[in-house]
């Protein structure tokens, strides 16, 4: 499990797939929110998604998801 902007459950997967001929390699996460289904994926070619990872995280970690929910579900008083 991991979170998208630290906000909502998200489930993340790594995928290979082919496109036209050209094996590709991608990484996706999905997160419920407040009613709402939030995806967010980036891919490459396979060869070169170690190059382009880093970018992909900065990508992906920018994911920002408004409040929608109190932080402390019981209050916090």
């Amino acid at each position: 499990p991991s979170s998208m902007g630290g906000k909502g459950d998200a489930t993340a997967a790594r995928f290979v797939y082919n496109s036209n001929g050209t094996p590709m390699y991608g990484i996706m996460f999905a997160s419920l929110y407040a009613d709402k289904l939030y995806v967010s994926s980036c891919a490459s070619r396979l060869e070169n998604f170690d190059r382009w990872s880093p970018v992909f995280a900065s990508i992906l970690g920018s994911v920002e998801l408004k409040d929608k929910y109190h932080p402390f579900p019981i209050g916090f008083y």
